[in-house]
Parts: C-alpha cells; sequence; structure tokens
C-alpha cells in the first residue's frame, strides 16, 4: 500500500508492473484519513525528511516494538 503523491509515482508503477506485483502493491493516493491505515499497518516507511511525522518520531515508535 502506497499512500500520497510523488515525483516518481509513474517510475513505481512501471516497476511494480514489471514485476508483476500489480495485485501486491495498491496505490491509494492522497488521503484524510491517515490515522486508520496507519492504526492497521505492522510496518511504516516514510523516506521524507519534511513532510509527515519527523524521522525521529518514526525510528522511536519503530524501537518500541521491537
Amino acid at each position: 500500500m502506497i499512500v500520497g503523491e510523488a515525483l516518481l509515482e509513474i517510475s513505481i508503477k512501471q516497476i511494480r508492473q514489471d514485476y508483476t506485483l500489480t495485485k501486491s502493491i495498491y496505490f491509494l493516493g492522497a488521503r484524510d484519513d491517515m490515522s486508520n491505515l496507519m492504526a492497521g499497518t505492522d510496518l511504516m516507511l516514510m523516506p521524507s525528511l519534511h513532510e509527515g511525522f519527523p524521522v525521529q518520531w518514526c525510528c522511536w515508535k519503530v524501537k518500541q516494538l521491537v
């Protein structure tokens, strides 16, 4: 599940198709219900340093899970 919109979205969709992952990876686009989506996940990757939660928060949360 990939949430949001990005400059590399077209490239990522092409890679998904090249590796036959269209039934495994879903693009949900921009959403207003991120808290609900995050509550239902086991792992979250946030590659951005400038938006959403700070990277430190994500690292702290992962440490709590381990």
